[in-house]
């Protein structure tokens, strides 16, 4: 099943095993970790060059984004009580989110 999530780095498909229901709790983890991660690479951004515009801000933010990084932040926004996450793979490249057969 393929999804859309709409993120402040923008839209992202979701390759899922399941159907989701409208409301789904991984979905919804994720975009909100995605979100977060982004918002702290503008506030470094901020912090560092204080004179730049905001549309500076979010070209460098992006250029700081790191794809093996924020692959980590996805996994880790799907844990349930420090156990194992939803394994997944990331292309930022192709804005696409891959879900992992067990």
């Amino acid at each position: 099943m393929k999804l859309k999530i709409t993120t402040m780095l923008g839209d992202f498909t979701a390759e899922m095993s399941y159907i989701p229901s409208p409301d789904d709790t991984i979905l919804n983890r994720m975009a909100l970790a995605i979100d977060g991660y982004y918002s702290d690479k503008k506030l470094e951004v901020a912090k560092v060059h204080p004179n730049y515009s905001k549309d500076m801000i979010e070209l460098r933010a992006q250029e700081l984004v790191d794809e093996a990084e924020l692959e980590h932040v996805i996994y880790e926004s799907t844990a349930i009580a420090n156990g194992a996450g939803q394994r997944i793979s990331l292309s930022l490249k192709e804005k696409k989110i891959t879900f992992s057969n067990w």
